[in-house]
C-alpha cells in the first residue's frame, strides 16, 4: 500500500521550540535523546481497527512537554487521538522539549486495514471534494469573490473569526494592538507580480479510493479532520507557484481550515516572519469553486444544515403489501422479505448538505460501512425470511433466521413497525439490529426494495439522524421474471410526422403531442426498473434513401434528471452523439435505453419516447417542395417493445 505520511518542516519543529520555554517542563528530568523516544518505551499507541481511532500516549508523565505529529495534525499534548478513514500505511512521530530544542524520535509505522465510511459523514467531505466517488477542482480567488486571494490575519484567529463571525476581546490578547485585525490583502503586487498569481495551480480533492489531491498531474492523498478543522496536504505537492509556500510560508503541508462551503475554502498557514518581519501573523489563502460566479442561493451558503426530516409515507399499510411484477401490480395479503445479497445490512445517515434546485434539503444516504469492521459481513444471508401478513386490519410478523423462528403482532404507526415481541431481524459479532420498533427508512415497491432500521446516533437537537439498517427485498410473486417483458404495441396509434422540417419521428408516448391519451402501448406497463433496458425494433418502408446516406436514429426521453441528459436534433444537427445508431434502410432497426439510475423510471408526466430519425438532405423520394421527407407518404410500424 502507498505510505500515507505527511511529514512535518524542520521549521515547524522550530516554530515548537519557539513557543516553549524552559518553565514549561522539569528542568530536573533526565536529558533524553532521540533513540530513548521508541513506541513501549517512551509512549504507546494502540489503534481500534473498528472505528479506525488512534490513540497516542505518552508514558514520560508531566516531566517532559510532549509532541505529536501525526496525520491529522501536530499537538503539544500528553495524549490524543486521530481518528482515519482510509485504509493504508501511516506513520506519527512522538517528541519531546529538551534544553537543545524540540526532538523527535524515529517515525512509528502502522497501519489501518480498512475503510471507515462513519467517519466521511460530516458535510465538510461533500464540500471539499463532492462527495463519494466525485471530485471537485478550487481556483485561487483572483475575483475577489470570497475573502480574496490572500487575507492577512491574527495568529489565534480562525474557523471562528471566518465561518462563526466571533469578535475578540482585548482582555483575552493583551500582547496584541488590534484583536480583531485581519486585512484581505487580495493580490499586492509587492508580494508577487501578476504572472506569479496567475501561475497559481488548481487544486482538484476528490473521494475515489481515497481522499486525493491532484495538483499540476500529480495525485497523493490528503488528510482532513473536520473536528479540529486541519487539512494536511500530502508532503512534496507543491500546491502554490513555485518558490511561494518555501518564501512565505513555515509549514505548507499541515494547515487549518478557516472556512469550507459549497464554494468557498480558506486556508490558513503560518507566515515565514523572514518576509517582511511581521511578528506572528498568518495568512488565509483562499480558493473558491472552479466556474463559481460568487452568487448565492436565497438563503446563502449552507452553514446552516437542512435539519432531519424522518421518512414519511402517504399509505404504508397499502405500499408494504404492493407487488410490482413485470406486467401489473398486486396489494397481496402477504409478503415475504428477503436479505439483500451485496449488502445485507450497514447505517444510513442524515446529510444535510443535499441540495435540490440550489436549496439545502437533506437526503438519507449509505454509509458503505458493511463489510468493515464495524460493519462485520453477515454469514448467513440465504438462512433469512420475514414474511408480513395482514387481515381485517391486523398484522403478523413470521422470522427465520439461522438463529431459529419466532412470530410476533405488529402495527403500523407512521413510518415505523411496532412488533408485540422483541425481535432480531440479524446479529454478527457486536452489531445487532434488534427491537420492538423499527423505522422504514425505504418502502419501494417499485425497485423491490424495504428497508428497517433502529436507531445508532442522535445530532444536538435529540433528533436521530443515523439507523442501523436491514436491507431487504421484496420476494418476486413465483420465483420472478425469467425473460424479457413484451409490450404490445398498437400500429394503428403509432404517431410520425416531420418535424419543423428538420427530422422525422414515431411517436410511441409523447404528453405534449397525444393530449388525447390515445398511445399505442398501455402507458402503465411502460416502467423499467434500475439496470433494466427498453429495447425497440421498427421498420420505414416507402422511402428511396440517398445510395450513400447513413441517416442516423435516436431514443428522445425527458429523464434529464435521471438519466443523461437528451438534447433533441435541430437543424439537421445533433445525431453524432454515441446513443445514436444506423438506420436499417431496408429492414428492421434496433433502437435502446438502459436505466443507468438507481430506481424504476415511468413513463407519465412531461416524459417521453420518441424515434427521431435523421433526414434532411438524404432522401431522394418521396420528398415535399422543402426537399423534406413527405411523411404522408411513409409507413412507419414498430415491430416489438420489449423491457429487459
Amino acid at each position: 500500500m502507498k505510505l500515507k505520511y505527511y511529514s512535518f518542516l524542520a521549521s515547524a519543529a522550530l516554530m515548537l521550540a519557539a513557543a516553549c520555554t524552559p518553565d514549561d517542563h522539569d528542568l530536573s528530568a533526565p536529558e533524553l535523546t532521540a533513540d530513548d523516544l521508541v513506541e513501549g518505551k517512551a509512549y504507546k499507541v494502540e489503534i481500534d481497527q473498528a472505528t479506525n481511532k488512534v490513540t497516542m500516549t505518552s508514558l514520560l508523565g508531566n516531566k517532559y512537554v510532549t509532541s505529536w505529529i501525526h496525520p491529522q495534525g501536530i499537538e503539544k499534548k500528553n495524549s490524543t487521538e486521530a481518528r482515519i478513514p482510509f485504509a493504508g500505511e501511516y506513520e506519527l512521530k512522538f517528541g519531546i522539549m529538551t534544553r537543545g530544542g524540540m526532538v523527535y524520535g524515529e517515525p512509528y509505522k502502522f497501519t489501518i486495514n480498512t475503510t471507515n465510511g462513519d467517519l466521511l459523514t460530516d458535510p465538510l467531505w461533500t464540500y471539499l471534494t463532492g462527495g463519494a466517488d466525485q471530485s471537485k477542482t478550487w481556483v485561487m480567488d483572483h475575483g475577489n469573490l470570497d475573502l480574496g486571494s490572500f487575507t492577512f490575519i491574527n495568529y489565534f484567529m480562525g474557523w471562528d473569526k471566518f465561518t462563526d463571525g466571533k469578535e475578540y476581546q482585548a482582555s483575552d490578547y493583551p500582547d496584541v494592538d488590534d484583536v480583531n485585525w485581519a486585512w484581505g490583502a487580495g493580490e499586492p503586487d509587492w508580494m508577487f507580480a501578476a504572472d506569479v498569481y496567475a501561475s497559481m495551480p488548481e487544486l482538484t480533492f476528490d473521494l475515489i479510493n481515497g481522499a486525493n489531491l491532484t495538483v499540476n498531474g500529480v495525485t497523493k492523498p490528503f488528510v482532513m479532520d473536520p473536528d479540529r478543522k486541519t487539512l494536511t496536504m500530502p508532503t512534496g505537492v507543491k500546491w502554490l507557484a513555485p518558490d511561494v509556500a518555501d518564501n512565505w510560508l513555515v509549514d505548507w503541508v499541515n494547515l487549518e481550515l478557516v472556512k469550507l462551503n459549497e464554494h468557498v475554502l480558506g486556508i490558513k498557514a503560518i507566515r515565514n516572519d523572514g518576509a517582511g518581519g511581521n511578528g506572528d501573523q498568518r495568512i488565509v489563502i483562499c480558493y473558491v469553486e472552479k466556474g463559481w460566479d460568487g452568487t448565492w442561493p436565497s438563503g446563502g451558503p449552507s452553514a446552516e444544515l437542512a435539519p432531519v426530516q424522518q421518512p414519511s409515507y402517504d399509505n404504508l399499510a397499502e405500499s408494504l403489501f404492493t407487488i410490482v411484477g413485470s406486467d401489473a401490480s398486486y396489494l397481496g395479503t402477504a409478503t415475504t422479505l428477503l436479505l439483500n445479497d451485496e449488502t445485507p445490512y450497514d447505517y444510513m445517515w442524515w446529510n444535510g448538505a443535499v441540495k435540490q434546485d440550489g436549496a439545502p434539503t437533506g437526503a438519507w444516504q449509505w454509509i458503505g460501512n458493511y463489510g468493515t469492521p464495524s460493519a462485520p459481513a453477515y454469514p448467513a444471508i440465504d438462512d433469512f425470511a420475514l414474511t408480513l401478513e395482514r387481515n381485517n386490519g391486523t398484522y403478523k410478523a413470521s422470522l427465520e433466521t439461522i438463529d431459529g423462528a419466532s412470530a410476533s403482532a405488529f402495527t403500523i404507526e407512521g413510518n415505523k413497525l411496532v412488533f408485540e415481541k422483541e425481535i432480531t431481524l440479524l446479529s454478527v459479532d457486536n452489531i445487532s439490529i434488534s427491537g420492538k420498533e423499527f423505522t422504514v427508512m425505504v418502502c419501494d415497491p417499485d425497485n423491490e426494495e424495504i428497508v428497517l432500521g433502529v436507531p445508532a446516533a442522535k445530532d444536538e437537537t435529540g433528533a436521530v439522524n443515523r439507523y442501523l439498517c436491514a436491507r431487504l427485498k421484496i420476494k418476486p410473486i413465483g420465483g420472478g421474471q425469467t425473460g424479457p417483458t413484451v409490450l404490445a404495441v398498437d400500429n394503428n396509434y403509432v404517431n410520425s410526422y416531420l418535424e419543423s422540417g428538420d427530422h422525422y419521428r414515431i411517436e410511441l408516448y409523447n404528453a405534449f403531442y397525444d393530449e388525447d391519451g390515445l398511445y399505442p402501448i398501455d402507458i402503465t406497463k411502460l416502467r423499467f426498473k434500475k439496470g433494466q433496458t427498453i429495447k425497440i425494433r421498427f421498420t420505414l418502408s416507402g422511402i428511396d434513401w440517398k445510395a450513400d446516406s447513413d441517416p442516423k436514429v435516436l431514443l428522445a426521453h425527458n429523464f434529464d434528471k435521471d438519466l443523461d441528459p437528451f438534447t433533441w436534433p435541430s437543424g439537421g444537427a445533433g445525431f453524432d452523439v454515441p446513443s445514436a445508431v444506423s438506420l436499417n434502410k431496408n429492414g428492421e432497426t434496433e433502437i435502446s435505453l438502459t436505466n443507468t439510475s438507481d430506481k424504476t423510471l415511468k413513463f407519465e408526466g412531461t416524459s417521453c419516447l420518441t424515434i427521431c430519425i435523421q433526414q434532411k438532405g438524404l432522401v431522394n423520394s418521396p420528398v415535399d417542395a422543402d426537399g423534406n421527407i413527405d411523411a404522408s407518404q411513409v409507413t412507419a410500424s414498430v415491430t416489438s417493445l420489449t423491457i429487459e
